[in-house]
């Protein structure tokens, strides 16, 4: 088993946690007496969301980096595969904050072409 391999496996138990605790929200939703905890275990739910993500991130790119390391590949000849890694974190952002916020990809995507042109 390759370390991707060990990050897939730990990123997939934690989105699990996360679908469970999904599933129970689902279920106490319609309770109106239980309305306050269904806020705070839906903000609990995408905090779990979020740290999946950013774990997720930091082990690929450490794991990216280590294997760097060991080829001796020169930095330049790397740029466009970095650069892609660098859009796509940021696409996960605004996408996470536009459904934290409860508002649609479409949303998320004129967001995310305005932090383009300012960059």
């Amino acid at each position: 088993m390759s370390n991707f391999d060990a990050v897939g496996i730990e990123s997939g138990k934690r989105l699990q946690d996360a679908k469970r605790l999904l599933d129970h929200i689902t279920q106490i939703e319609r309770d109106v007496a239980s309305q306050e905890l269904v806020k705070v275990l839906k903000g609990s739910f995408f905090v779990l969301l979020y740290g999946a993500l950013e774990k997720t991130v930091f082990y690929l790119v450490n794991q990216c980096i280590q294997i760097l390391n060991t080829k001796h590949e020169k930095l330049l000849s790397l740029k466009p595969v970095l650069g892609l890694l660098y859009l796509m974190t940021n696409v996960m952002r605004y996408m996470m904050l536009a459904i934290r916020n409860g508002q649609s990809v479409g949303n998320c995507s004129r967001r995310f072409k305005m932090w383009m042109q300012n960059k």
